[in-house]
């Protein structure tokens, strides 16, 4: 099962234009825990990247794919990347939180 939770954060706008006073979602990053081999499995589907910590990870797609030493996987970007593609630089809705978790748990494995 699936838990989400929403970290409420502070107000920020690097676009300071009528065009872009919209409220929404920008970045995430999910957690997929509970697979004590996820590292070794990750490590097997591509070219990556060791971290000072021993983590591997790779960016793809404008995401960053990781996996810790103790098998947490992850998938940290911009939330409309994630639904919609690398090109869309959106906000998203709070609710658009849930599709993208499902859609990145489902294509972890895949790169891109």
């Amino acid at each position: 099962m699936t838990h989400l939770r929403a970290i409420e954060g502070g107000s920020s706008n690097s676009r300071p234009t009528p065009g872009s006073w919209n409220h929404g979602i920008d970045t995430v990053r999910y957690r997929f825990r509970g697979d004590a081999y996820g590292k070794e499995k990750f490590a097997r589907t591509g070219p990556y990247q060791e971290g000072a910590r021993g983590e591997l990870y790779r960016q793809t797609g404008g995401l960053r794919l990781g996996a810790t030493r103790e098998g947490m996987l992850y998938v940290e970007g911009r939330l409309a990347a994630i639904v919609h593609g690398q090109h869309d630089h959106s906000l998203q809705p709070l609710s658009a939180v849930g599709n993208g978790a499902i859609r990145r748990k489902r294509a972890f494995w895949v790169r891109g």
